[in-house]
């Protein structure tokens, strides 16, 4: 069949493929890579310096060898990372940190806190204070046991919740079966 798939220009005879059969069922298999390791005596470190990759080693099993590829493998892959991370403008940890404001501490020579420092400069991560919200009339006198909300807000509230409503086309609730209810 190899002949046929193979479509050789010229065919065969019977004779001549049953020989190539016999030839082929005769011929002794190649020697696994650490076979031919221990016949010629190759160590690991003499495998590497000459960059033979199809033969084993003797002093190192082919288990041992796969886990040593993978370790130069990732040592290979992190220093290309870093290369790259270095061209596309990353800095060192160093540099950085010898070039960071909490290195130099400039709010120590102003006088000042570190948060105050960094309030002023702007960059702070606590929220901006808040703005007291436009009403339309005076607030209403507040009851012993009830809060007064202001009536601009408490429209504005509803408002903002049936335009919610009539964008999302209604609001999905769980019912009092743990199913889901439309409501409008």
């Amino acid at each position: 069949m190899w002949f046929y798939k193979m479509r050789l220009s010229r065919t065969f005879t019977p004779d001549e493929i049953a020989e190539a059969i016999e030839q082929a069922e005769e011929h002794t298999p190649i020697a696994k890579a650490d076979d031919v390791a221990a016949m010629l005596g190759l160590e690991y470190a003499d495998r590497q310096r000459l960059h033979i990759c199809t033969i084993g080693a003797v002093d190192m099993t082919k288990r041992r060898r796969a886990i040593e590829r993978k370790v130069r493998k990732q040592e290979k892959d992190r220093i290309n990372a870093a290369i790259k991370r270095r061209k596309d403008g990353a800095i060192s940890r160093e540099e950085y940190l010898a070039e960071s404001l909490a290195r130099a501490r400039p709010w120590e020579r102003l006088g000042i806190s570190r948060r105050t420092y960094y309030r002023k400069l702007g960059t702070s991560s606590s929220p901006p204070p808040l703005k007291s919200l436009p009403h339309d009339g005076p607030v209403p006198k507040r009851d012993s046991n009830v809060r007064a909300v202001p009536q601009a807000l408490a429209g504005a509230v509803i408002k903002l919740g049936a335009a919610l409503a009539d964008g999302i086309g209604g609001i999905d609730q769980l019912g009092p079966m743990g199913g889901k209810n439309r409501a409008a």
